[in-house]
């Protein structure tokens, strides 16, 4: 009986090293958040459950057969089982291979970053990888206005990082305020904050914050464009959150939290936030001409 069961087992062992795939030894952020669905490392590389993947970067898609048609939208769409599907972008063919595990579709990381211009991170020494969608890039000294501010799908454009705080507005008739400009009566009420990132260890800290500001005239103001900057002991912006406002109201409120909600520093240095509000210049209220043969003076 004993050679039967050995026998037995090693067919089993011998089945199964040729069938499966590894388990993943790198968790998965998309986006900044935890990958949700299955991940399988197959030939040195980290490979991901290809529906759920596309939903988590906020892609849709439709299925015909074994054509599946991608799109930048977010939404999801229908089970995609098997290896042999074939892959389109926005209407572009994808030189895409999958894997098949347990009848589902998997996708290497590093080939869908390639092929659909993502960025990919693999960090083997923090255990985790990284794929993220780039987000159009502005330069901080530069103001743009709230109609024409490049956004990503979450309302935000990152910075580009190491570059100096800028002082003040040069688009004509903008003007730029941390709260404490006369020029402007944008009135930063609250500014929560909170960085886990411990000194001199490996541990990759969790960094959050959001602000909250008022327009606190009795006139309305336009094009207004908030900025939730990260700045390092050397006064540099080294990550930046735009919120394109447009016109807020009288005594309107913002509150604005990025999102995603947590930027990951990796670099652990020490940063702190600081928010910037830009808006178009308030006329000055027009004086009313004294009556005619009045010179407005007085006696």
């Amino acid at each position: 009986m004993n050679w039967k069961l050995r026998a037995l087992v090693l067919a089993l062992a011998l089945l199964v090293f040729g069938t499966a795939v590894q388990a993943a030894d790198l968790e998965l952020y998309v986006k900044n958040r935890p990958f949700q669905g299955a991940t399988v490392t197959r030939g040195g590389q980290l490979h991901a459950e290809l529906g759920t993947l596309l939903q988590a970067i906020g892609y849709s898609w439709t299925l015909d057969g074994t054509r599946v048609d991608i799109s930048r939208r977010s939404g999801g769409g229908p089970a995609l089982v098997g290896s042999d599907l074939q892959l389109s972008l926005d209407g572009k063919p994808l030189a895409l291979s999958l894997v098949e595990v347990q009848g589902r579709g998997f996708v290497s990381l590093v080939d869908l970053a390639r092929v659909m211009g993502l960025s990919y991170r693999p960090m083997p020494a923090l255990g985790m990888a990284d794929l993220n969608v780039p987000v159009s890039r502005i330069q901080v000294s530069q103001t743009p206005a709230a109609s024409d501010a490049p956004a990503s799908p979450g309302g935000s454009a990152a910075s580009e990082p190491g570059k100096p705080a800028s002082d003040g507005s040069k688009a004509p008739g903008m003007v730029e305020t941390d709260g404490t400009n006369r020029l402007s009566p944008i009135q930063i009420l609250k500014t929560d904050f909170s960085d886990s990132t411990t000194p001199g260890t490996s541990f990759v800290g969790e960094v959050r914050t959001s602000t909250s500001i008022r327009n606190g005239s009795d006139k309305p103001l336009e094009k207004v464009t908030l900025h939730l900057r990260l700045m390092n002991l050397a006064n540099e912006v080294v990550h930046e959150w735009t919120h394109p406002i447009g016109l807020m109201r009288p005594g309107a409120q913002v509150d604005f939290t990025p999102e995603p909600p947590v930027w990951y520093n990796y670099n652990r240095i020490q940063v702190t936030p600081k928010v910037i509000v830009e808006h178009q210049l308030q006329s000055e209220p027009e004086k009313e001409a004294p009556p005619e043969g009045q010179d407005g003076g007085g006696r």
